[in-house]
């Protein structure tokens, strides 16, 4: 069972790592005129319309799937010695929906390889359904302060020594640390910001009642560059690169509790 589940970590975090470069990238290059606001739904058509785009499509979803049950193990197993008090069962409740965010982003990525396409508007549409339910204005605050204090956790992992627990640096020398150290604290700290303004954006829909007040990544994104600018937001791209060459990094030397 350990050896299962370090492979699906090892696939689901190398391959998460190839999306935020991605993702990263087409942000960066707007600075040059020559990049896109991307959500992970873009991400996956811009890899379904290169070479090999569909064979490369099935690759991604099948390490996104296989991240998405390493996040749903780590929720109900509780692995990393978290516990079961407040504070564990919070990071354990963050674990399982992020493997829920990933099987949605999963889907998406063999609706695109059947159909071609996927629907640009499912933030949207999702937060309308929520809205649509009893206390589901309440609902939606609670997954905007669970959004929030992700946001607050990975800035913590970047600027604190937890970042150093996710990843076995024995073979890495000095300098080695070192980049790996100013890597994550860039990186943790692009994905927190990113992170707090898509809880901002729903907590705004809650509050106005306007599903479309609300969005992902790609509605953070025009929020960063229409208020703090095309340079700054181009800077936060490069910060998410750093992010997934992170990921890559942990899925290359994991260190886990499994």
């Amino acid at each position: 069972m350990a050896k299962t589940t370090t492979i699906l970590a090892q696939a689901g975090l190398g391959t998460k790592g190839i999306v935020y470069i991605l993702m990263g990238i087409l942000a960066a290059f707007t600075i040059f005129g020559m990049g896109q606001k991307a959500d992970s739904t873009d991400v996956l058509l811009f890899i379904s319309q290169q070479a090999f785009g569909k064979i490369l499509l099935v690759a991604v979803g099948v390490g996104l799937g296989a991240y998405s049950l390493y996040r749903f193990y780590q929720a109900i197993k509780g692995t990393d010695d978290w516990g079961n008090d407040l504070r564990g069962l919070g990071v354990r409740a963050g674990f399982f929906l992020g493997g829920f965010m990933y099987s949605l982003i999963t889907f998406s990525a063999f609706k695109i390889f059947l159909r071609g396409n996927t629907d640009n508007q499912q933030t949207s549409l999702l937060i309308e359904q929520v809205l649509d339910l009893p206390y589901g204005r309440a609902m939606l605050y609670i997954v905007s302060a669970s959004i929030l204090g992700r946001a607050i956790f990975d800035a913590t992992i970047g600027w604190s020594k937890l970042h150093k627990k996710k990843i076995s640096d024995d073979k890495l020398n000095e300098t080695g640390r070192k980049v790996l150290t100013r890597v994550a604290r860039i990186g943790f700290s692009a994905r927190a910001i990113v992170f707090a303004i898509i809880a901002f954006l729903i907590f705004r829909a809650a509050y106005f009642l306007n599903p479309y007040e609300a969005g992902g990544t790609k509605e953070a994104f025009s929020w960063l560059q229409n208020t703090l600018g095309t340079v700054v937001f181009s800077f936060i791209g490069l910060g998410l690169v750093a992010y997934g060459f992170f990921m890559l990094i942990r899925a290359r030397y994991p260190h886990m509790d499994i």
